[in-house]
């Protein structure tokens, strides 16, 4: 954090400024961070890209001027755990360190509202739906969380009718489960908390029926996968593990954690 390398990804340090101000670190290291992950955000105006951030896996800051396209998806995966400092540890941090995040989330809301997710694309859609729904009622931009709200209704529907597009995901499942464990747990919206415990209700049966508690890894058909000779995919495995053996997962994931029912757990080979 402290070198800002360009083979330091955006969302580490979003990571580390949600745990270190989780764990009340020294404010100018924090300040440090921010300044970092400022330096990372695009706020040029005139750019489509405004609001957004380089640093999301290879997309360097550095390569910008070779013609790298940055990814679009960056502001998520930074905001869905911003989002958690902003509205659980925003008092951890001084006056000045606040006006600094606070400023970063304007400019991501910008660039999240600006990106056309597609319902069906799972886990950025749900990341984005609980980013602008939690940043919306940490800010008290009431209108930002409903577009978040709106955004679970949205996806409910296709829940309903077809049911995750990402499904079975080693790679994604996860993902979106954090996202959705953080909304169920963390907003202050009661209708938005009781859909989003129902959808919980439904990745559990797809989590818990999938997932072989003994040799630790997702059998069955399954959808988007990078990991062609084993199902190991970092948050998946974090978040089961944890469910099936009590293993800690990283700090972001510990927020999202709920009980599973007890049809999903019956389904858990023996």
């Amino acid at each position: 954090v402290k070198a800002n390398n360009d083979g330091l990804e955006s969302r580490d340090i979003a990571e580390f400024l949600l745990q270190a101000t989780a764990y009340n670190w020294s404010q100018n290291r924090l300040k440090l961070a921010l300044t970092n992950l400022t330096d990372l955000q695009i706020r040029d105006q005139s750019d489509p890209e405004y609001g957004q951030y380089y640093g999301n896996f290879h997309f360097a800051k550095g390569n910008a001027e070779k013609g790298v396209k940055i990814d679009e998806n960056a502001a998520e995966f930074c905001m869905e755990k911003l989002a958690v400092l902003r509205k659980l540890y925003y008092g951890n941090l001084n006056a000045e360190n606040k006006a600094m995040l606070d400023e970063m989330i304007r400019l991501a809301i910008v660039a999240m509202q600006r990106h056309n997710v597609a319902v069906t694309y799972t886990n950025i859609y749900v990341m984005k739906m609980w980013s602008l729904s939690a940043l919306g009622e940490a800010t008290g931009d009431n209108a930002v969380a409903q577009e978040g709200y709106g955004m679970l209704r949205t996806w409910m529907q296709e829940l309903a009718r077809n049911g995750v597009a990402e499904y079975n995901s080693p790679t994604y499942s996860g993902v979106a489960a954090v996202a959705l464990g953080c909304m169920a747990a963390l907003t202050d919206d009661a209708t938005a908390k009781q859909e989003a415990n129902i959808a919980l209700e439904y990745y559990s049966l797809l989590l818990f029926g999938n997932y072989f508690k003994t040799g630790m890894y997702l059998g069955g058909p399954h959808s988007r996968d990078y990991n062609y000779f084993s199902s190991r995919s970092g948050t998946l495995d974090g978040l089961m593990a944890h469910y099936l053996r009590g293993w800690y997962t990283d700090f972001y994931s510990s927020h999202a954690f709920w009980t599973p029912t007890g049809q999903a757990l019956s389904l858990i080979d023996k």
